[in-house]
């Protein structure tokens, strides 16, 4: 199948073909290097019946359609963490990551001198960035912003899975905000514009 995948000039295809296989044997990504063992060092022949056979297919044919991955596996890697993904919710990137890298490199003599930090994020999406930086330095605390609803329930979700704590998230558009907090830093990482815009 990776070949057929392949002629269609999707990326990736014979990673794609192994994520498939894990979601048609419902499993998720923390199994994923498991299965990686099993797929190409024990050579173990996988074998699937009728059910998982006709998801691997349905499976196949979105990915076909160039449908992204992390929206068939309903999640995805950002750093150390792994946060669900919705279709209606944009997929973290992989440059993010340089992201909470940049800011903690930033603030490292406040997190060094255990300040409390307080962050305004606008674009929460899955919450990749506030969770991340949140379970790096204890002592942050955060206001999330996001204009799509599903995107503030899958970020709530994704903490929730963390256990993040001292963060309050908000359904609203960044230009009706008003707060008479003070911000250590805002963080925003929005959606690619076109030119033409």
């Amino acid at each position: 199948f990776g070949h057929i995948l392949g002629r269609r000039k999707v990326s990736e295809p014979r990673q794609s073909i192994m994520f498939i296989l894990l979601k048609s044997y419902g499993l998720n990504l923390i199994h994923l290097k498991f299965w990686k063992r099993m797929l190409f060092i024990s050579n173990k022949r996988i074998v699937l019946n009728k059910s998982k056979y006709n998801s691997f297919l349905y499976y196949v044919h979105l990915r076909l359609k160039h449908y992204p991955i992390q929206y068939i596996l309903g999640e995805w890697y950002f750093g150390d963490i792994i946060v669900k993904c919705k279709p209606d919710v944009l997929i973290p990137r992989i440059e993010t990551d340089k992201l909470i890298d940049l800011i903690m490199e930033k603030l490292k003599i406040k997190i060094k001198n255990k300040n409390p930090i307080n962050f305004l994020e606008i674009g929460t999406g899955t919450g990749a960035i506030f969770i991340s930086l949140m379970l790096k330095y204890a002592n942050f605390s955060c206001i999330g912003l996001d204009i799509n609803k599903i995107a503030i329930e899958l970020s709530t979700e994704n903490a929730n899975k963390y256990k993040i704590k001292n963060y309050k998230l908000t359904h609203m558009d960044f230009k009706d905000f008003k707060s008479d907090e003070k911000f250590d830093f805002i963080v925003s990482n929005p959606p690619y514009i076109a030119n033409n815009t």
